[in-house]
């Protein structure tokens, strides 16, 4: 995982949670995780060893109290090279909710395991 401390030399705070997302069995769209109000810069690295079948991982942010809009969408394949197994999604900090989705294409065959990091920039009220 990179060094987050400092950004152009200068020291920042951070904060880092980590889990984990049970990816269903099915090839509907499902939340993987969501960030409510978020106001700071986030690096989210999902470790998908354990998914088997090419999946599309989504980024949405709350457009009103109810509705999501799609801002970007990533497939992930899986013939990636060997130990390049990690999903990274940045999620920039507006003050508004967000999430991240993960559809398969075809059935995993089980529940799959995606532990996950996500490394939060602590932004102060005057940046």
């Amino acid at each position: 995982m990179p060094d987050f401390s400092t950004f152009q030399g200068k020291p920042k705070e951070i904060d880092i949670f980590k889990g984990i997302y049970s990816h269903p069995n099915a090839t509907t769209e499902s939340n993987a995780l969501e960030i409510t109000a978020n106001k700071n810069n986030v690096e989210i690295s999902f470790d998908m060893i354990n998914i088997t079948q090419d999946t599309t991982i989504r980024v949405y942010e709350k457009v009103d109290d109810i509705n999501y809009r799609s801002v970007s969408q990533k497939l992930w394949t899986t013939d990636f090279p060997t130990n390049a197994e990690d999903a990274v999604v940045n999620l920039n900090g507006k003050d508004i909710d967000q999430k991240v989705t993960f559809q398969s294409a075809v059935l995993e065959g089980s529940i799959k395991s995606v532990p996950h990091a996500r490394v939060e920039e602590i932004r102060s009220d005057d940046q």
